[in-house]
């Protein structure tokens, strides 16, 4: 549960409540479901519809509460890169699933914090506000109830692709699903819009070592991007090669920037690269 309290000020005078909470991000499914709820909005200590009128001065409450979890609680102790009232971020070893699915029903972020919270006595629905792949490394932002799932993310990867990459670029090409596959993607000009932009950063002969932020968030669409080009990541045995002396893709979230839309507050995170993506660029000399 998350219990919101806001003091009207001048400049909301004579608003609705609706349009208070429209103003500071609620969507209208979340007030919907404010409005079911006994202790979901109060105006000063009384349930209030959204159609009250509020005035300087007045106390506006907002009780968000959140269903059980069906995930078993494991006490996996991933690490927390950060955490407040609203937003924890994890970051992700490699090897480790984001959500539990059908084939990975134990070891994933969800059973970590589906624990986590159960030892704080809380109730709690798991949100990753996104996810990245079972063996991309890095940072997973989780929101804590349904309002701080709307934030908004910036987010940069590091990756190493095969080959001398310009020093910049954009891969604007649409992404489905291979007819032949239930996990492979393809560059399919009937697919979804997908664009990717990235810059070197370092380079050998053999690699290149990029930095990479995404328009869209399409599966896979980092490895379909590079692949594509001819620069498939090292490591990806799916869409390039095995054996390149690194045991599964490299792909690192390494950065992500928000703003708390409860808050309001800034924030900014980076992940250093996991060993396995550092020993491969000191033994490849990308420089």
């Amino acid at each position: 549960m998350r219990l919101i309290e806001y003091i009207v000020d001048e400049a909301d005078d004579s608003r609705t409540v609706r349009d208070f909470l429209k103003h500071r991000g609620y969507s209208s499914g979340v007030i919907t479901l404010l409005k079911k709820s006994p202790d979901g909005i109060k105006l000063n200590s009384v349930r209030a519809f959204t159609n009250a009128v509020i005035h300087e001065g007045d106390c506006l409450t907002v009780t968000i509460d959140d269903e059980p979890s069906a995930i078993t609680p494991e006490p996996l102790n991933y690490k927390i890169a950060y955490e407040d009232d609203d937003i924890l971020v994890y970051d992700k070893p490699a090897g480790v699933v984001v959500h539990p699915t059908k084939i990975y029903q134990s070891g994933t972020l969800g059973n970590d914090y589906a624990n986590l919270c159960k030892n704080r006595g809380i109730t709690c629905t798991f949100r990753p506000v996104y996810r990245i792949d079972r063996n991309t490394s890095g940072l997973v932002l989780i929101a804590k109830n349904k309002l701080s799932s709307c934030v908004n993310i910036d987010k940069r990867y590091i990756c190493i692709c095969h080959g001398v990459v310009a020093e910049r670029g954009v891969f604007d090409k649409p992404i489905s699903l291979c007819p032949d596959s239930k996990i492979k993607r393809e560059i399919n000009y009937n697919g979804q819009t997908a664009i990717t932009h990235y810059k070197r950063i370092a380079v050998s002969d053999n690699y290149s070592l990029c930095e990479v932020t995404l328009e869209t968030g399409r599966t896979h669409q980092i490895r379909v991007h590079f692949s594509s080009a001819g620069h498939p990541l090292a490591g990806d045995s799916l869409y390039g090669y095995s054996g390149d002396g690194i045991n599964r893709h490299a792909l690192h979230c390494a950065h992500v920037g928000f703003v708390n839309p409860i808050t309001n507050k800034s924030v900014e995170l980076s992940s250093i690269l996991p060993d396995d993506m550092r020993d491969f660029v000191k033994n490849n000399n990308i420089l």
